[in-house]
């Protein structure tokens, strides 16, 4: 097998594989944050959550409260999991 000559997604998006959390910005989600922040130093990809208004504020995880639409395509392009809620 042949080595492929395509740009990997780190080249194309200047930005490591992640794991994004997104709570959205209408109400808080403090369970489903805190839960993964809990779990994020045991994963195999840095973890970036967009927390909205939430009161907790994770401590093993980079974190914004708000993305703006640009930011959050280009992080949900590289990220290899997306954890959000419906």
């Amino acid at each position: 097998m042949g080595t492929s000559l395509s740009p990997s997604r780190t080249e194309i998006l200047g930005i490591d594989p992640v794991i994004l959390a997104t709570v959205g910005m209408q109400l808080p989600f403090d369970r489903l944050i805190r839960l993964i922040d809990v779990i994020a130093p045991e994963l195999s990809c840095p973890v970036i959550a967009q927390i909205g208004e939430g009161r907790y504020r994770p401590a093993n995880m980079e974190w914004q409260r708000s993305l703006s639409p640009s930011e959050f395509e280009r992080l949900s392009r590289a990220a290899t999991v997306i954890v959000a809620h419906a």
